[in-house]
């Protein structure tokens, strides 16, 4: 027994101490723990935000390279048109051209200035196609196409040389 008492006496406060000590660094240990899982996490959100980034300006550059030739075969549908005096060919070119063209507008990056001024020659570009698409039907066979249509030829062929030189410079950027 006296064993036991002697032990109680002098061993208590060094095992003491040694228990707090270990306790006391497993709770550093965690902590460090968790701010390692913490910043992992960090790490794993700002790599999913870099990815979802990525995987959107993927999309818009396949939408703006795919709709884009669309445009340019349409402006060729709308010169057809013209050239055959076909109403009704026309109605259905300028039509589907500001079908595309506004939907090609909604893929442009503002931030970027060609592809700003591209969406603004566009806008500007609706005008004159909706005034013809209001006018085609009072064409007849002494209608002066040419002249009637100029300014929509002018306004469509400026968007379509526009989309030209972004599809090319997307090619280029992605080789």
């Amino acid at each position: 027994m006296e064993f036991f008492v002697w032990a109680n006496l002098w061993l208590a406060l060094p095992l003491g101490i040694i228990g707090f000590a270990i306790t006391l660094w497993q709770v550093l240990d965690a902590k460090k723990a968790a701010n390692r899982a913490k910043s992992a996490a960090d790490a794993a959100e700002d790599a999913a935000k870099e990815a979802s980034k990525a995987a959107r300006s993927q999309v818009r550059s396949i939408q703006v390279a795919s709709i884009g030739p669309h445009l340019m075969r349409l402006e060729e549908n709308i010169d057809s048109a013209i050239e055959r005096q076909s109403s009704e060919l026309l109605n259905v070119s300028i039509v589907n051209w500001r079908l595309q063209a506004t939907t090609y507008k909604q893929f442009l990056d503002p931030n970027i200035p060609n592809e700003l001024a591209l969406s603004k020659k566009i806008q500007k570009a609706i005008l004159p196609v909706n005034a013809l698409k209001l006018s085609i039907i009072s064409f007849d066979n002494s209608t002066d196409w040419a002249s009637e249509t100029e300014k929509v030829r002018k306004a469509v062929n400026e968007v379509t040389a526009e989309v030209g030189a972004i599809i090319a410079q997307q090619s280029i950027e992605e080789a």
